[in-house]
């Protein structure tokens, strides 16, 4: 009696399953002298990527479009999270790109995760969460399968469906990630939706010519018109909940000068300290960017171990009031990287600076070192004494202190009177005489 689709389907799915799991298990045993600690994550990537073939076979005709399918799949959910990170980075106040968390990869790219897992372990919740992405790829084989007809060919799908969606994606990201590039920092809507219309329009006609060799414009209007209502929906409502959105439950926070790329690690959990930086925040929300110039960062740690940050550029006029708002409890986390440069000190191969109007003193000794990092020191416990020295700082004038090691550097900008300003002004002085 022959075999229905989905017997044939169970039969090849376990076969192939079995076929890879056993020999992945046993080179573990033989390589490591017992099954990996963590084998668990190495049966989960196996099931959910062999579930994920089985079902880019079902949906595809040939071998190239299977593989497209796969890329595309597991790379969409980055992609657009990027393309919608972009624009709203563009588009509302405080949203900054701070990068990629392992927590964000480890959803929308699980096979990274995975692999980390094999050393560092996975919890419970993404267990629960992969095996969620499996049953939903084994359901939806299994309904493919099931209703898959061979002779069906639609530009390399086997579903019409599934190579609409496809272009939509691409158009979706696409025209995300063009609006993000067209588009200038600005709060207007106005501005949004027009340069949004454009994007999409354009991504739209480029996809269509490459998937139909031809312009249909009935279909381009559709599709440019729902994915612009649906981005400008998502926009409009997203907008002024993250602009103004200021977490509760907060454990930690910081306030940061950000004039070098160097996130420090110092965090206060004063509850006075905490409303201060959250005032300081309102302030900001509500501050005129127009010649923005400098930056502050603002991050809150939560109770639940979330992070939240946001970064606003402002002008000279806002930068000032934010300052005058500094206390002797938030100076810490206001110069928080020269506390981290406190600590590169200790590894530092050797140290050179360049101030004023062309002054260089390169320090070579560790004798050198450990003297300019006292300095440094006593400069910034001045600051914590003494909060309104900020006041007289110079923000126009910057200097450079780099720090090498054994294969790279570092380099650290300040301003004219500012902790490390006056640290390098101090031992210039010394060293001079």
């Amino acid at each position: 009696m022959p075999f229905s689709h989905i017997q044939s389907f169970i039969v090849h799915y376990l076969s192939g399953i079995i076929c890879i799991i056993i020999p992945a298990l046993l080179y573990c045993l033989l390589s490591q002298g017992m099954v990996l600690k963590n084998s668990y994550a190495l049966i989960l990537m196996i099931f959910m990527y062999y579930t994920l073939a089985n079902l880019t076979a079902y949906l595809t005709t040939s071998f190239f479009m299977n593989i497209v399918l796969q890329i595309v799949i597991i790379l969409a959910p980055l992609m657009l999270y990027y393309s919608l990170f972009a624009v709203y980075s563009t588009f509302i106040k405080g949203i900054i790109s701070n990068g990629l968390s392992l927590e964000i990869v480890s959803y929308l790219v699980p096979v990274i995760r995975l692999m980390i897992a094999s050393n560092v372990g996975l919890e419970w919740n993404f267990c629960l969460i992969y095996i969620g992405y499996i049953i939903v790829s084994l359901v939806l084989s299994l309904y493919v399968c099931k209703t898959r007809n061979c002779s069906n060919n639609y530009h390399g799908f086997t579903n019409k469906s599934m190579s609409q969606i496809i272009s939509i994606i691409i158009i979706i990201s696409g025209s995300w990630m063009l609006t993000s590039v067209l588009g200038v920092t600005t709060e207007l809507i106005r501005t949004f939706i027009i340069i949004n219309i454009i994007a999409t329009v354009i991504v739209t006609f480029i996809i269509q010519f490459i998937q139909y060799k031809r312009i249909r414009y009935l279909l381009c209007l559709v599709q440019s018109t729902l994915i612009i209502i649906g981005t400008v929906v998502i926009f409009i409502f997203s907008k002024s909940y993250l602009e103004n959105y200021i977490p509760s439950q907060i454990a930690y926070a910081s306030i940061e000068n950000r004039i070098n790329d160097v996130e420090s690690n110092i965090k206060i959990n004063d509850s006075e300290a905490i409303d201060k930086i959250v005032s300081i925040h309102k302030q900001l929300i509500n501050s005129n960017q127009s010649g923005s110039a400098k930056r502050i960062d603002i991050t809150y740690y939560r109770t639940n171990g979330s992070k939240v940050k946001r970064g606003y550029y402002v002008n000279d006029d806002e930068f000032r009031k934010v300052v005058e708002k500094i206390d002797s409890n938030l100076v810490k986390t206001w110069h928080g990287e020269y506390y981290e440069l406190l600590e590169q000190l200790d590894k530092a191969e050797n140290v050179d600076f360049l101030f004023g109007e062309g002054n260089y003193i390169e320090l070579e000794g560790k004798e050198d070192v450990q003297f300019f990092k006292d300095v440094l020191q006593r400069k910034l416990k001045d600051f914590e004494n003494n909060p309104s020295l900020l006041q007289n700082i110079d923000y126009q004038d910057s200097w450079s202190c780099n720090i090498h090691y054994k294969h790279f550097s570092n380099q650290f900008n300040c301003n004219l009177n500012d902790p490390l300003a006056l640290a390098i002004e101090d031992f210039y002085k010394i060293n001079a005489n």
